[in-house]
């Protein structure tokens, strides 16, 4: 084993320095130098065993010159199948950094639309760093979509919205000039800003574990950091990278180390004890990712009295769960998250689950803006919305007509072919946060249930649900205490 690393380690090294004349020659991306470097360490490792057949295709003449350039610093020669390899690769490479030129000519301009729609409108929206991603991965990924009744989509967010599409539409037709927008493509811009106007997300108490290589100097440096930027921390504690395993991870919601962990199951992020700006925004999106919006406040010790008003509530909340809930089809064969998610909130307005398709929409969006939401290693994505436009609350599945990209929980982009929604008024009782909490926690209780998510039919995952809140109302009970207080 030790052997094989060394031999990957001598590759990865020697695949760098022969690449290191052209990095300096171009300015290319830090994803494209690690993308270049593994990709020639792994055609080393192969040559000796899996040799390239050779097919006749022509490529740009600096693809060509480029290729010279490697050859003459590898320490063998290159057969011609092989020299067309590398061509395809840096062929490839050459295109993904266009794509990133691309980006950054959007990214401009959609600095520019947000603060002339800033002064038109009288909102600071130019510090949201989630709105600027939202709107260029958006404009990023546009194609004319398939909207049934464009019109009633223009008609409900120019509703809700009148000043702020006429600030949208101005200052697009100031900033996008040589392109032009339908008015429904606008409708979806709006949708963006129209999030950014929704109440803040209600702060909820997390528990998070610092790590670092001795558990001293630099954990306490990252705990003061922590203590400042994030005041919804409720127990911050430390340990040394060897004393996690003494330690029951499960009592955290989530890790950071400023040294690399091993394989462990709790969410963490890798940080600078500095904590610099670009920390605290990844870890703020990691906060938006996890599934505590829905948690109730801490509960008071059991005293023994059984408060059956307390009880009635939790029963008839999951009995109104256990009702609305249902899995639908979303026949619209869109890509577009903006249309997917007012499909589903519309659907909503019509089950008298919230008043507005528009707010609910923006606010799942802003969810999907400031964290990914897709659960990595599944085809899922858990959207979660608490907003005063709900009426009542509700767990939801949607199956998508065709899978769509989406960021998940770890920052990797991951296809998604179902949505789970779970809803909830913004005064909602403890008993419904608290049985909407569970479901979120069942989804990844284990392997065999996180399969029943994704592929299981409505009797399947009623079975579920109905397990889930019965353990949720057993709790509540406390049966193992009474039994043993008549023992």
């Amino acid at each position: 084993m030790q052997s094989q690393q060394t031999k990957w380690v001598e590759a990865i090294n020697q695949a760098y320095a022969v690449l290191a004349p052209l990095t300096k020659q171009q300015n290319l991306s830090d994803r494209l130098i690690m993308r270049a470097t593994l990709s020639l360490a792994v055609q080393t490792i192969r040559m000796d065993e899996f040799p390239m057949v050779y097919e006749l295709k022509a490529y740009p003449i600096e693809v060509l010159h480029h290729v010279d350039t490697i050859e003459q610093r590898l320490p063998y020669p290159l057969s011609i199948a092989e020299r067309q390899w590398i061509s395809e690769e840096l062929r490839s490479f050459q295109q993904g950094q266009q794509e990133t030129g691309e980006e950054l000519v959007i990214r401009l301009r959609v600095k520019r639309l947000i603060e002339q729609v800033s002064l038109l409108y009288g909102e600071a929206f130019v510090e949201d760093r989630a709105l600027e991603q939202g709107l260029v991965s958006h404009i990023m990924s546009y194609t004319k979509q398939n909207i049934v009744n464009p019109s009633y989509v223009i008609k409900q967010i120019e509703r809700e919205y009148p000043r702020l599409f006429d600030a949208v539409k101005q200052a697009a037709e100031s900033v996008f000039n040589d392109q032009a927008f339908a008015d429904y493509d606008l409708a979806f811009w709006v949708m963006h800003f129209g999030a950014v106007l929704s109440k803040p997300l209600p702060k909820t108490p997390y528990r998070v574990l610092v790590v670092c290589s001795a558990g001293l100097g630099s954990s306490k440096l990252l705990m003061n950091r922590l203590r400042q930027e994030f005041t919804e921390l409720d127990q911050v504690e430390s340990s040394s990278l060897f004393g996690i395993s003494r330690l029951q991870l499960t009592n955290y919601d989530f890790v950071l180390s400023t040294v690399p962990l091993p394989d462990i199951s709790q969410p963490h992020l890798l940080v600078n004890p500095i904590l610099p700006k670009e920390e605290v925004d990844r870890i703020r999106k990691l906060l938006v990712s996890l599934p505590k919006s829905f948690q109730s406040p801490v509960r008071k010790e059991a005293s023994g009295w059984l408060d059956l008003t307390q009880l009635e509530e939790l029963v008839k909340a999951a009995r109104q769960l256990t009702d609305s809930f249902s899995i639908e089809t979303i026949s619209s064969e869109t890509d577009g998250l903006e249309e997917i998610l007012l499909e589903i909130s519309n659907g909503l307005v019509n089950k008298h689950v919230t008043s507005s398709a528009v707010q609910l929409s923006a606010q799942l969006l802003r969810r999907h803006e400031m964290s990914g939401l897709g659960i990595p290693g599944t085809r899922l994505a858990l959207f979660h919305g608490r907003d005063d436009s709900i009426q009542r609350g509700g767990f939801f599945i949607y199956e998508l007509a065709q899978p769509i990209e989406l960021l998940g929980m770890d920052q990797v982009i991951q296809p998604v072919e179902r949505i789970l929604v779970l809803a909830a008024p913004e005064k909602a009782s403890d008993q419904l946060l608290h049985l909407l909490s569970s479901i979120s926690g069942a989804i990844i209780e284990n392997d065999e249930q996180t399969h029943q998510f994704e592929y299981g039919d409505a009797k399947q995952l009623d079975r579920i649900l109905n397990r889930t809140f019965r353990k949720v109302i057993e709790r509540e009970l406390n049966v193992e205490e009474k039994v043993n207080d008549f023992s």
